[in-house]
C-alpha cells in the first residue's frame, strides 16, 4: 500500500539528508551575509556561494526522490 512506503527506511534517511542540507544552506547563507562586508575575504565568499549551489542542487536530488517515494 502506499502508506506503508511513506514510513520506509530509505524515506527516513532521505529525511535526514533533507534537513541537514537545508540547515547547511542556511548556514552557509547566513555566513555570507556576515563576510560579504569585509574587503579581503571575495575569494572566501566565492568559496561559499559555490558550495551553497552544490548544496542546492544536492537537496533539489533529495527532494525530487522524497516526490518519487510519495508517489510510488
Amino acid at each position: 500500500s502506499k502508506r506503508a512506503g511513506k514510513a520506509s527506511p530509505e524515506r527516513a534517511k532521505l529525511l535526514k539528508a533533507y534537513d541537514r542540507l537545508k540547515a547547511e544552506i542556511a548556514t552557509y547563507e547566513n555566513n555570507i551575509g556576515f563576510f560579504a562586508n569585509s574587503k579581503n575575504t571575495n575569494p572566501l565568499v566565492e568559496q561559499m556561494k559555490q558550495r551553497i549551489e552544490q548544496l542546492k542542487q544536492q537537496f533539489a536530488k533529495v527532494v525530487a526522490q522524497i516526490q518519487a517515494l510519495d508517489e510510488a
